[in-house]
């Protein structure tokens, strides 16, 4: 059973349909300067999430260019919906 996501990198049209599916609290990380995903793209699927619990992170960077304290903050995020309270 899947009880959090982040997701991030993505954003072609086709996943929008999937994201409605998607309950779950999301982080969601986009790359604002992306040459491979177009902001809109991305935009809009963060956007399809159903999540009640959603969060964009977005920043000045290339595709390939996720800042490090992103990936901290991620960690921190599954921490929260999967180990608190446990």
């Amino acid at each position: 059973m899947i009880t959090a996501a982040v997701f991030g990198l993505a954003g072609h049209e086709t996943l929008a349909d999937a994201a409605a599916g998607v309950t779950v609290p999301v982080e969601f990380l986009l790359q604002w300067d992306d040459e491979l995903v177009p902001r809109d793209s991305g935009l809009t699927l963060f956007g399809a999430f159903a999540s009640r619990e959603k969060t964009l992170h977005a920043n000045p960077c290339t595709h390939a260019g996720v800042p490090a304290f992103e990936l901290a903050s991620s960690q921190r995020f599954f921490t929260r919906h999967l180990l608190d309270g446990v």
